[in-house]
């Protein structure tokens, strides 16, 4: 009985083995259609990134952008010009936080996967915009290792150790850049790393105008910013800062001095001691006004010779309108 059963419901091998084919086979048709799906609708995507690109209708581009990344994650091409789009829409007047948000995500993302190093550019503009210069400092550090004597990274490097306070690593480092040395107090013209480089200039002589003792050598490292850089409009556009700072704070510290000088020359009891003095402050006081009138007209100079560089520079124009109401 028992082996009537087991012959009746003997397994069809033959027809098994058809239907795991069948079943197979209708899988790879079904698999086939989906990829096919997924790549028509990923190049209509793409498509339509490039249609508003072109038309300047950027987020749309983005978006579209996003969503065929999702679908072709190994396209790194697409997944760089993702991120530099980002970047420039959230680069743009009146970009939104969200924007901002969704740029620094996705170049976050995109250094990650493909480690570009113009891409991990745009993410370090990203940090020093928002303050986070440390974070920065480590990825300027990862560019420097793969071009360690590029002037534009060193000199980037040196402006992120500046603006988290390490005042002296940017110190050492500002030194080299423009190539003076500290043991012989000397400029060497053939060791500087970053010559051109004029912030470098401006950071280093503002640091050490915070301590008496390097004054004289803020002073000498503006004048050698210009020396070096004698044709560029920005060399002498921020010499002129400097210069019309350093007149105008000590027209503020002569007037500051006068005021309180003559608030202790009105406490004389005699008349006539008293006069005399106040007489001689208030001479004092135009010779004081003369001498930073003419400290003024001199870094008015550095700034026509910028404008005479590059008169249609918009940060020199800006001077030069900032100047004329002033003057």
């Amino acid at each position: 009985l028992d082996l009537s059963i087991m012959q009746r419901y003997r397994v069809n091998y033959r027809l098994l083995a058809i239907l795991a084919l069948a079943t197979t086979f209708s899988s790879a048709v079904a698999f086939g259609a989906w990829r096919f799906q997924i790549n028509r609708n990923a190049d209509k995507l793409l498509a339509r990134a490039d249609a508003a690109e072109e038309d300047g209708r950027l987020i749309d581009a983005r978006e579209s952008l996003e969503q065929y990344t999702k679908l072709r994650n190994e396209d790194i091409d697409a997944q760089v010009r993702l991120a530099k789009l980002a970047k420039r829409i959230a680069d743009e007047k009146g970009a939104s936080r969200d924007d901002q948000g969704k740029a620094y995500t996705i170049l976050t993302q995109t250094v990650r996967i493909s480690n570009d190093p113009e891409v991990r550019r745009l993410l370090i503009d990203t940090y020093m915009d928002w303050g986070r210069t440390l974070d920065a400092l480590s990825n300027v550090e990862e560019l420097l290792d793969e071009k360690p004597d590029d002037p534009e990274l060193l000199s980037l490097q040196a402006e992120c150790l500046y603006r988290s306070n390490d005042f002296e690593g940017f110190t050492e480092l500002a030194y080299e850049l423009i190539g003076y040395d500290a043991s012989k107090d000397e400029f060497v013209e053939e060791d500087a790393k970053a010559p051109q480089v004029v912030e470098v200039y401006s950071m280093l002589a503002s640091h050490l105008r915070t301590d008496e003792d390097t004054e004289e050598l803020a002073d000498r490292v503006v004048e050698r910013m210009v020396e070096v850089n004698d044709e560029s409009a920005e060399a002498h556009l921020e010499y002129y800062k400097v210069q019309n700072r350093e007149a105008l704070l000590a027209e503020a510290r002569a007037e500051a001095d006068h005021e309180a000088a003559l608030r202790e020359a009105e406490k004389i009891s005699d008349e006539a001691e008293r006069n005399e003095k106040i007489a001689e402050l208030e001479k004092q006081a135009e010779e004081d006004a003369a001498a930073a009138e003419a400290a003024k007209q001199e870094a008015l100079k550095s700034l026509e010779r910028a404008y005479s560089i590059e008169p249609d520079n918009t940060d020199v124009l800006v001077q030069k309108g900032v100047a004329a109401r002033l003057d």
